[in-house]
């Protein structure tokens, strides 16, 4: 059942759904930049300490954003559809 106040506020309960995946998927394609920057000064920082450990860890930073990318870009892609 939708709320009453769904229909009364923000134009229907269909418009606020969409609006919060938008919310959603820009805060995620946010989190995922974020994920690839911090890896890339962390794979940095280990080239230079020569610290093999942290530059693995940035790599896997940078993966982790990755795959996040492609999480959005397939529910990018159902959306759509």
């Amino acid at each position: 059942m939708i709320p009453p106040t769904a229909t009364a506020i923000g134009g229907g309960f269909d418009q606020q759904l969409a609006r919060k995946e938008e919310t959603m998927g820009l805060d995620d394609r946010v989190e995922s930049a974020a994920d690839k920057v911090k890896g890339k000064a962390k794979e940095a920082a280990g080239k230079i300490t020569d610290d093999k450990n942290l530059e693995a860890e940035g790599k896997m930073d940078q993966a982790k954003g990755k795959l996040k990318d492609a999480v959005e870009d397939v529910k990018d892609a159902v959306r759509k559809d």
